[in-house]
Parts: structure tokens; sequence; C-alpha cells
């Protein structure tokens, strides 16, 4: 026997169905038509997981999580919303108030099966780590990724604490109802605190259970915050691939900052990084200075080297030569790719702070859609893979979109990089040229007749009179529409001529 399961839900066919179907599948499953009747029967059945409908009368699905997560002797019961409400509202509050997943009506059993499966694994994966003091561990044998993970499955309310091998204590974590509100490491204090925490690989760590009464000092998700750390330790590893030797001094090299440097990283922590180059601290005294985070101060060192906003400080006429990634693409957003892929997360992943809104669509860590500002699929996703800084932040949730993405996730990069790079000079010089259409040579050219691709960019070269205009409001990727336009012009059917900036 896998479990006993308890189902709640108001239309007496989908409960017995699901009963049948669960007890088919070796659990012990009991069904309730109401959530006051079922709150009643909890303390006999025991059960090791719970599915409940939404939309009931007296008592509605969210009002009976709500109170299951109130009360000590059921609060750590898995939970599964098994609903018609199909709107990312209605999921997302159905996660605040405690579920452990969210599960759409009309549901195939087999996948209902796979989820109960991924609740229960992950509920027992935390009571393994539960003794009569909560949980502790070593630093070295399970990240900061995993323990978050157990206190959220848990809905943990109270403290983390980290210590080193002498058990001098080292940093800080609150919790409230498994949701990150606070955290302390050295003087560091919130998120900055959090992200030199998950740069800790020695250590320990305890947890105590105790009520939190501080006030929220994170507002970020869970999720958010382990992907805007991921992404700083990940950034933070390329300066080492830039100095061999830590222990050298730095100087400046530029009298200004460009403008998108400091959008990336924030203009106040790179003047902070600025002063303590002009003091002659090396790069090892400015990552560990405490003014921010080890990552943090690392990753925006090596985007100062890169853009030669600072240097090293050599005494011989050796210049030390920084590598260049072969990939385009932000070696962060690539991490949070493979991430999602190797976790298989369903659900949208959002990148905030560019210039417009960009979503990439994940169904069991595959991406099947992405939107960039008006631009929809493979073509979003290669923009969305030619800017550069943001925010990421995914949220799980079912996606109910057209799947218009099939290739997996090595191509999608590979072809990607391909198109960044070619377009990355190709946008500046022409994207302003004005097109014209040659109607003597239409008739003549029987290719554009047989070839459904060049003859939809023409229909939008008749349209638009703008290289860029043809390209944004074409369907496929801006590469591919370019490459038309350069097949178009050598057929002689439409011409490219100078901006206006460049004839002025």
């Amino acid at each position: 026997m896998k479990g006993k399961v308890l189902i709640v839900d108001d239309d007496p066919k989908i409960g017995r169905l699901l009963k049948f179907k669960l007890s088919k599948a070796d659990y012990e499953a009991e069904y309730f038509s109401s959530g006051g009747e079922a709150l009643e029967k909890i303390p006999r059945i025991k059960p090791h997981l719970i599915i409940s409908d939404i939309e009931m009368p007296h008592m509605n699905g969210y009002d009976f999580c709500e109170q299951l997560r109130q009360d000590s002797r059921t609060a750590n019961i898995p939970f599964i919303f098994l609903s018609g409400r199909t709107d990312a509202s209605d999921q997302l509050e159905g996660l605040r108030l405690g579920a452990d997943d969210y599960v759409c009506k009309p549901v195939k059993i087999d996948f209902l099966l796979e989820r109960m499966a991924k609740v229960l694994e992950r509920a027992a994966r935390a009571k393994s780590f539960k003794s009569l003091a909560d949980f502790s561990g070593n630093l070295s044998q399970m990240n900061l990724n995993d323990v978050m993970q157990i206190v959220e499955s848990n809905h943990k309310t109270g403290e983390l604490e980290f210590t080193t091998s002498e058990g001098r204590t080292i940093g800080r974590i609150l919790f409230r109802k498994g949701n990150l509100i606070k955290a302390q490491f050295g003087v560091l204090e919130g998120a900055e605190a959090f992200y030199g925490l998950m740069d800790e690989e020695e250590g320990f760590f305890e947890f105590y259970g105790r009520p939190v009464n501080e006030p929220e000092q994170i507002t970020i998700t869970n999720m958010a915050a382990l992907l805007q750390g991921s992404r700083l330790i990940d950034e933070a590893k390329s300066l080492y691939t830039i100095i061999r030797d830590l222990n050298v001094l730095m100087v400046s090299t530029a009298i200004s900052v460009p403008p998108e440097v400091e959008d990336r990283s924030g203009k106040d922590r790179i003047h902070k990084i600025l002063a303590m180059v002009e003091k002659q601290f090396t790069a090892s005294e400015i990552i560990n200075s405490g003014k921010m985070s080890r990552p943090r101060a690392a990753s925006i060192l090596a985007e100062l080297l890169r853009n030669d906003i600072v240097g090293v400080f050599e005494e011989n006429d050796d210049t030390q030569k920084t590598e260049q990634p072969y990939l385009l693409i932000e070696e962060w957003l690539l991490k949070v790719l493979s991430n999602i892929e190797a976790r298989k997360m369903t659900g949208i992943l959002e990148i905030g702070r560019r210039r417009v809104r960009e979503r990439i669509f994940f169904n069991e860590g595959q991406i099947v859609n992405a939107f960039h500002g008006k631009a929809v699929g493979q073509k979003a996703l290669y923009r969305i893979f030619a800017e550069k800084g943001g925010a990421p932040r995914f949220t799980p949730m079912p996606v109910v979109i057209n799947y218009t993405i099939e290739q997996d996730l090595t191509y999608l990069i590979e072809d990607g990089n391909r198109e960044v790079k070619t377009l990355k000079n190709l946008r500046k010089m022409t994207s302003d040229n004005p097109i014209t259409i040659n109607p003597e040579n239409l008739e003549k050219v029987s290719r554009i007749k047989t070839r459904p691709g060049l003859k939809d960019v023409l229909t939008l070269v008749q349209q638009h009179g703008r290289v860029q205009d043809v390209i944004d409001a074409s369907p496929i990727t801006d590469l591919r529409t370019y490459n038309h336009l350069l097949t178009m012009v050598k057929l002689g059917v439409i011409s490219i001529g100078k901006s206006a900036s460049k004839e002025a």
C-alpha cells in the first residue's frame, strides 16, 4: 500500500471515481463530500495525502486548506488542489495558502498519480531530516537550496542558524510558514545576506521552530531569491577565468561607467567597488570586504573587467588578456534554463528589469513558448537571448497556452546564439534603412511564388517601408526574416536604401 489518501469533492461522481482509480493504483482512499466532514474524520484516518476541490458549498477548498494549516496536528499533511479553476490567480492563491500542488480538471489519472508521487516524495524527504530539535545538517553534504525545499514543503516557521565547524554563529535566516522573510550574514542583512549564505560550502546548519514576529525584510519569493543567488554565484565564477590570482591589485582604466553596466550591476554597488579600487584594494579584499555579498562583489568585478572599466595592476608589460566566452547568451540565463530543465519544472519564467515584458513558458522542463513584448514563440525566445541583465522570477503553475516551440534546449541555445552573433552588427547597420519593391522583377522571378517564406516576407515589405518594421512584423525569427530580405535583394525583387541618418 502506497499510502492513505483523503478525497474531498462535492461531486459524488468525481469523488467515487477518484477513490476507485486510486484504489487500483494501490492507495487506500477515503472519499468525503465536504470539508467539514473530512475535518472530523482526519484524526481517525491519519491520511498521508489530501486531495480537495475548491468550489464546494458551506466550506470551500481554500477555507478547508487554511484550517488544516492552522492546526499543528494537520499542518504538515501534503495537500493537492484538484479544481476546474484554471486561472493563474486561483492557482497562486492555492499555493499561497499552503497547498503542495495544484492540478486542473479534467485530469488524466496517470498525470495525477505522477503529481501525487512527487508530493509524497518531497514530504518523505523532509520527514527524514526531522528530529526532536527539528533538523540539522552539514553544508558540505546539503546546500541551502535543499534546506529551503524542506522548510518550504513543511511550511515551517522559525530560524535557520549557520555555524562554523568550531561552533561560531555566522548567519541566520528567518521563515514564516515556509516563506523567507529575513536574513543576516556578518554585517549584511536582507537579500544580500541570503546570497552570501548561499555561497557557503562548509559549516553546519540547524533549524529551530519558533514563533517569528520580526518584520518582513525580504519580499521576493523563495524561488526568486534562489534564482537570483544562483545567477550571482555563476557570474562570480567567471572572475576566476579572467584573473588567475585574486591577490593582485586592481586599477581604474576608464573615466566613466557606461549606463548599461550601471543598470545591470547597480550604480551604488559599482561606486563602492571603484572606491575600493582607488584605495588600492586587491581583488580578494574587494570580494571579502563585507560591503556586499561575495557573489555580488565578484560578479560586479568580473563585469567591470570585461568592460575595461578596471584592470589588473602588473609591474611588467605583459598585459593579462580576458577570455571571451563563445556563447553570447548570458551565463546566468543559461544556468536558470538548465536548472528548470533538470528539475522538469512546469510554469512561467518572467525576466524583469528589461525594456519590454519577457516570459518563457515551460512544461516538464521543456520550453514550449515565449513572449518578448509583442513577439511570440522562437522569435521571442531569441530576442530574450540577445538582451542583457534582468531579474528572473519563476512561478510554478500549469501552462495553458499554445505550444509553438518543439526543439530541445541544446538546439535552441546553439541556434539562438548563432542568431544573436549574426544580428549583433546587422541590426546597427541596417535596421533604419528603407525598403522599396522593384515591381518590374516580380513576375520574372518564379522562386518567389514557390517559396512561402519569401512570399510572406514580401507581403510584409508591401505593408512596411523599413527593415526593422518588417523584421518586427514577421512571425519567423529575426535572422530568418533578414535572410529572406537578402535573398530578395539578390533576386532584384527589392532594394534596401540608406537610412536618413547616414545620408545626413
